[in-house]
């Protein structure tokens, strides 16, 4: 039993299901135990994997729901200080790029199809990566801003629960002054 004899059953146009019949009747020939199977999924497991971005959204809801007013005002502090930072540095990016003369999209080869000699192509590229990775960190920031926004606002700042509304009483007009 070998990799010879497997290939050999996958070339015959049997296919991947006659190499894995090869195998099985190998290692029932052999005490060789059988590699684990995976498990098949059903098709709702199926869709639930295809879409991991589901699973961020739900536990990011859940942490926003055990958070109370105070907490949640510090967070989202943070994360409007993080999002401030990433769209700097996305500025930067862009434009360092456009000063360069190139773009996030524009091409990097000439007509002939050559690496344009201009520009430094690995700082190009490179920022141009950076610019991807902070797309979607920005992304994610937002929908993190998205949940806790809602939370933040449900009551009002800490300071304003300490001290009385303002008097809203009406005081007359001062009375206008006598000449008698």
């Amino acid at each position: 039993p070998s990799a010879p004899r497997l290939k050999s059953a996958a070339r015959r146009n049997r296919g991947p299901r006659a190499a894995l019949e090869v195998v099985l009747r190998q290692v029932a020939a052999s005490s060789i135990a059988p590699p684990p199977q995976k498990r098949r999924q059903s098709s709702g497991e199926q869709a639930q994997n295809t879409k991991p971005g589901r699973q961020n959204r739900h536990r990011i809801r859940e942490m926003a729901a055990q958070m109370d007013c105070d907490d949640a005002r510090s967070q989202l502090k943070e994360l409007e200080r993080q999002r401030q930072a990433l769209e700097d540095e996305a500025a930067a990016i862009v434009s360092e790029l456009d000063g360069l003369g190139v773009g996030l999209k524009d091409a990097l080869v000439d007509a002939e199809g050559y690496p344009r000699a201009d520009l430094d192509l690995y700082r190009v590229r490179s920022q141009r990566g950076r610019h991807a990775t902070i797309r979607t960190d920005h992304k994610a920031l937002m929908k993190k801003i998205e949940a806790l926004l809602p939370i933040a606002l449900a009551a009002p700042p800490e300071d304003a629960r300490t001290t009385p509304p303002p008097s809203r009483s009406v005081k007359p007009p001062p009375a206008p002054p006598s000449n008698a």
